[in-house]
């Protein structure tokens, strides 16, 4: 389990390899252009912002003694991808929360290596690898309706095609479809004060 503190997991993003066994300098900066704050009001880790727009990183300690030091960076880098990607502005108000955290999660997991055990993959839905978050997002749509056209033929029960059996649920799905050991996208909507607690969402606090 790492001993090593964030700063120093961010660090260690200079030199860790991806998927393709090169390294990138993108992750380090990216990060160290938000705030940081260690909190236990997320379970893992996520980003969000501030009252002024400015992201943030939030961070549960607990959460990351538990990481391997290659997993933690992994981690690390993933969050770094979703700022990337303009994932927190383009699907925060999506309706259907669960697909669309397992469509970002795959177009981003893809591409790193060491991430947690159980973190969503293309494969897992038996999808390509290579697509967008919206690619992956309307693909595991249509494998939804898919799946209710034969569940309604059948009268039985349909879950989602491929082996993970997720993202069936409603477009008002209460779960978040995140990968257990991976982040947390229910803070994508939410702001922090200067103490980094959580005070409300995007569209409340007006950022």
């Amino acid at each position: 389990m790492t001993t090593h503190t964030l700063d120093e997991l961010i660090t260690a993003t200079f030199v860790a390899t991806d998927a393709d066994g090169k390294t990138n300098s993108y992750y380090a900066l990216v990060l160290s252009k938000c705030k940081k704050y260690a909190s236990k009001e997320v379970p893992t880790m996520g980003v969000c912002f501030d009252q002024r727009g400015k992201l943030v990183l939030l961070w549960n300690p607990d959460f990351l003694r538990k990481l391997t030091d290659g997993e933690a960076i992994a981690v690390l880098k993933h969050e770094a991808m979703h700022i990337f990607f303009k994932h927190l502005a383009r699907f925060q108000t999506k309706k259907n929360h669960e697909r669309v955290n397992i469509a970002t999660d795959m177009a981003i997991n893809q591409y790193l290596r060491g991430l947690p055990a159980g973190c969503q993959l293309p494969e897992t839905y038996n999808l390509p690898r290579g697509l967008s978050a919206d690619a992956y997002l309307k693909a595991l749509e249509e494998q939804n309706i898919a799946d209710q056209k034969k569940m309604k033929a059948s009268g039985g029960q349909a879950g989602q095609s491929g082996k993970g059996g997720k993202g069936d649920k409603d477009d008002e799905g209460d779960g978040d479809g995140s990968s257990a050991g991976t982040d947390n996208h229910d803070t994508w909507d939410k702001v922090v004060d200067e103490n980094g607690k959580i005070i409300g969402d995007t569209e409340s606090e007006g950022v």
